[in-house]
């Protein structure tokens, strides 16, 4: 990808929220498509969690003497796929090299696996959404189910039984009117489904005009009910209201700045741009609504700030954003700036 170099600053603080426990912040390199254009956000690396040592703060002396004699219990992301956040200092992760959701609880500094003691295998977890308070939803593509995992008791349930999917991948709620939208990659369409999971409608068929889609993937909806799906072997996003109308379509293959390889995740933040992750070029790229890119950040490699192979995307109403960086088998946590805020 074409290359202009903005800016980079190393500076030290100590950063909010307390939760993130860490005093080194790195500002990326951002590049965009012209040089001199107006650039009013900087994106700051904050932390990257591959481990549980990444998020423990500090242990005692004697639990430092404990690990040097039986060694230490680390648990490791392998693969993550997915991820959100649930603004309580949780991070979820599905990790499909684990077949297990990763439950990283940056405040008590706990690093927990939600399905290990499972009766069912999850092989090929993809795609998580929040539910409510306390459930959130997720898919197995493999199992071709939806399941629902309540945190109040940890307890596992397939949403509908009953419901036939075709590789489901990407999920999102729509908290405005209270749906669920899954998407059904092998049917090359997204069904909408009540909040018992019986399906209200699809929206899609194969092919490529405009509410058209080539093996979707990913998906968000956005506070305001606007849907974002990743036609993947499209080379697009499509932008659908609640109603599943297209209210605009952006990208296409290329090898360049505003181009897509491999599309992956998809999230808006508070300023309404879009960020779509491109496995294969190894970035995040930045658009606004009507589809002008504005830049990107990231490279291959396995430092802060570069990325191998990364897929899933989350960005929380702090402009927080979470990236599963698959092949480093981590991920990073970033944070949106404007050049009105210090």
């Amino acid at each position: 990808m074409k290359k202009k170099y903005i800016h980079i600053v190393l500076i030290t603080l100590l950063l909010t929220p307390a939760s993130l426990l860490f005093c080194y912040t790195y500002i990326l390199n951002i590049f965009q498509d012209k040089p001199g254009d107006d650039y009013n956000f900087r994106i700051e690396f904050v932390r990257s969690i591959s481990n549980t040592n990444d998020i423990i703060k500090d242990k005692s002396f004697g639990e430092e003497i404990i690990d040097w004699i039986f060694g230490e219990d680390i648990e490791r992301l392998v693969r993550p796929m997915g991820i959100i956040n649930d603004e309580k200092d949780r991070i979820f992760v599905l990790d499909q090299g684990m077949g297990d959701i990763v439950l990283i609880d940056t405040l008590d500094q706990e690093l927990n696996l939600l399905l290990n003691e499972a009766e069912e295998y999850f092989p090929s977890l993809v795609g998580i959404c929040k539910w409510n308070e306390n459930i959130f939803l997720f898919t197995d593509s493999r199992r071709n189910q939806i399941y629902f995992f309540n945190l109040l008791d940890n307890s596992i349930e397939m949403l509908n039984k009953e419901l036939t999917l075709n590789q489901p991948t990407g999920i999102a709620y729509n908290t405005l009117a209270n749906e669920i939208w899954v998407v059904e990659t092998l049917n090359h369409q997204i069904s909408i489904l009540d909040s018992k999971g019986k399906r209200i409608r699809i929206v899609g068929t194969r092919g490529t005009e405009k509410g058209q889609f080539n093996f979707p993937t990913y998906i968000w909806i956005d506070k305001d009910g606007i849907v974002y799906v990743v036609d993947s072997m499209n080379f697009r996003i499509q932008i659908l209201n609640k109603d599943g109308e297209v209210l605009n379509i952006f990208g296409e293959a290329g090898d360049a700045t505003g181009y897509f390889a491999r599309p992956k995740g998809v999230a808006t933040d508070s300023f309404g741009h879009v960020y779509i992750v491109d496995a294969l070029y190894n970035t995040i790229q930045v658009f606004d609504k009507e589809g002008h890119f504005l830049y990107y950040f990231g490279t291959k490699g396995s430092t802060k700030g570069e990325f191998w192979l990364p897929t899933g995307i989350f960005i929380d109403s702090e402009d927080y954003i979470y990236v599963a960086d698959s092949y480093n088998s981590r991920i990073q946590i970033f944070k949106l700036l404007s050049n009105e805020q210090n």
